[in-house]
């Protein structure tokens, strides 16, 4: 009991002492110096604006405060000042002009654990030389075009339980059967081996182990924005994220995390019916029905699908929020942005921006199929457009995710006929998403196949 008092004491200490300070600093910064940075919410000592923001839909809270502030405002996140961007014009002036000063990742408390962001790819600074020798291997050795080769034999597996589930009459779990796919692409390349099947608990194992990761990093964690109680560990953060890495580790020792979206094309086609059958009219032109599988070569013949892809990457990016931290002091669009700021791209208000996009809250695969419409994935034409982030930190497993995507979804529309679980109509699917690093659905999606006969 006198420890419980002495620790609660040295806290109250701290929370007194960081108030007196971070007054100071209110009140005695020059007021010109304050005056250039982005506009804002007033904000609350210590814990800054964090009760104005929903931590389960950080995007749209963002989104939200930024049709009162502007496209560039000012929060602060505890004692963190954070600039946030939600216009493409904006995001292109940070990360393409600022792109190097703008390249460091704020890296979570939790995810320091065993040290993972010392050989992260995603979390080392650009000016690391095992950033740019992990950034080499896995464009030259991992998500090179002849390493997704290996992936015809695991789409050939995965074609052969939808199969033998339609016979079945059973209901496929699509995010169960997606993640699997993936993983085995993803072991293949690494290892050339599968490393779960359809029907093991190992895969859902894995993803079970991973949807902690993403979880557990993306949570408001005290101790990323009072600086002074990470050594206490106050929500234990740091301690569950240890064991979920000592898991994956003991699992896939070495494996890069890869975002996947089959889950919410699929969600999407059977929300929208008549476009799922656009895109099943367009593959059954292309390719007779004799044809078991359709390779990467071939999606260059497939552009509605292509279209389909991009629109689900717009309404339900990879990564809805770039995390980015300032490495020195910049000025965008005329404000000041501090060294050390934490950079927030708002990669989920862009593609929701009615003055970017018509209808935008429509899933409309036909704005892509425009012949004027030249966007790709990384920014290179637009900045509306960047699902995969942009500039030095733009996703490097983008070749295996344009790949195995399109190649599976062509596949499970050439193949098979869907239709929703227990007779659910598609205007009754529950299309919630909760966020995270990356978005997810609230709800599983599960599906029947039906099998086309020849």
């Amino acid at each position: 009991m006198d420890n419980y008092f002495t620790l609660l004491s040295l806290i109250i200490s701290f929370l007194f002492a960081s108030t007196y300070t971070l007054f100071f600093f209110i009140f005695h910064t020059p007021k010109n110096h304050q005056t250039l940075l982005p506009p804002g919410p007033p904000s609350y000592p210590i814990i800054g604006n964090i009760f104005q923001l929903n931590t389960q839909k950080l995007h749209q809270s963002l989104t939200n405060l930024s049709t009162t502030y502007g496209p560039i405002m000012t929060i602060k996140i505890g004692t963190i000042t954070t600039i946030v961007i939600s216009s493409p014009t904006l995001a292109k002036e940070a990360l393409r002009k600022h792109d190097h000063a703008l390249a460091t990742r704020f890296v979570p408390h939790a995810v320091q654990a065993l040290g993972h962001h010392e050989s992260s790819v995603i979390f080392l600074p650009v000016s690391s030389p095992r950033w740019r020798t992990l950034r080499k291997f896995c464009a030259t050795k991992i998500f090179s075009p002849h390493k997704i080769i290996r992936a015809e034999k695991v789409m050939e597996k995965m074609l052969g339980f939808v199969r033998e589930c339609g016979f079945k009459g059973e209901a496929i779990d699509v995010g169960e059967a997606a993640f699997t796919t993936v993983l085995n692409a993803l072991s293949n390349a690494f290892f050339s081996v599968d490393l779960a099947g359809y029907r093991s608990d190992c895969s859902h194992e894995f993803r079970e182990v991973i949807s902690c990761v993403t979880l557990e990093a993306s949570k408001p964690n005290v101790a990323d924005y009072l600086t002074f109680l990470r050594w206490f560990d106050p929500q234990g953060a740091m301690r569950r994220m240890r064991k979920y890495y000592e898991k994956l580790f003991r699992v896939f020792e070495g494996i890069v995390e890869e975002r996947i979206l089959q889950k919410k094309v699929g969600s999407e086609l059977l929300h929208n019916p008549e476009k799922m059958n656009k895109a099943k009219e367009e593959i059954q032109q292309v390719f007779t029905k004799h044809q078991e599988l359709i390779k990467d070569s071939d999606i260059s013949k497939l552009p509605y699908l292509q279209a389909i892809i991009k629109e689900t990457l717009r309404m339900h990016p990879a990564a809805p929020i770039l995390v980015h931290k300032s490495e020195a002091e910049v000025e965008i669009s005329g404000f000041r942005v501090p060294k050390e700021a934490q950079v927030l791209i708002n990669v989920w208000a862009m593609g929701r921006d009615p003055s970017i996009w018509a209808s935008p809250d429509v899933f409309l695969p036909e704005r892509f199929m425009e012949s004027s419409d030249e966007r790709d994935f990384k920014g290179n034409i637009d900045f509306g457009f960047i699902p995969f982030g942009a500039g030095r930190r733009v996703c490097p497993g983008i070749p295996l995710a344009f790949r195995v995507i399109h190649t599976m979804v062509a596949l499970l529309l050439h193949h098979f006929d869907w239709k929703l679980e227990d007779g659910q109509k598609p205007e009754d699917m529950d299309m919630r998403e909760a966020y995270g690093i990356t978005l997810y659905k609230v709800q599983g999606l599960r599906a029947m196949a039906i099998p086309i006969k020849e």
